[in-house]
């Protein structure tokens, strides 16, 4: 098994176990409000943040062959929905950056950039080893 398939099938089972087991985080407060949008409109399963930003790491990572910071900040920002279930301070965040720079009290800097990187990395282990893996020379051998 070469490493893109490797990779694939983290993908989809980070994908899969996010969406099945999202009714069962967080306290009694979040499991409650999950019960009421953990399917979308077309009754399909929703996933959570978690997959959302790997899949936009991942999409930004094949786009850019590594880490382009400012190109990730405004993938996150753009996919943004607040039914994922992204915490208030990470949706706060990634509003401003989708208004764009330039808002009043708002610097669109790379330390807020690095920030959401670090969140990224720090709630998602399967996320930074997926990250440890693309980057890595075998990957592109």
């Amino acid at each position: 098994m070469n490493y893109i398939n490797k990779f694939r099938g983290c993908l989809i089972g980070l994908a899969l176990g996010d969406a099945l087991c999202a009714p069962f985080e967080g306290g009694l407060l979040e499991r409650t409000l999950w019960k009421f949008f953990s399917k979308t409109r077309n009754g399909e399963i929703r996933f959570t943040d978690d997959t959302q930003m790997c899949k936009d790491l991942a999409e930004s990572i094949i786009a850019y062959k590594g880490i382009n910071q400012d190109a990730l900040a405004e993938k996150f920002a753009s996919s943004y929905k607040w039914s994922r279930g992204y915490g208030p301070s990470v949706a706060k965040l990634l509003k401003k950056i989708k208004q764009g720079p330039g808002l009043e009290g708002f610097e669109y800097s790379s330390v807020q950039r690095w920030l959401i990187w670090q969140w990224c990395c720090y709630t998602n282990s399967t996320l930074f080893k997926s990250i440890h893996l693309i980057t890595s020379k075998k990957l592109y051998n």
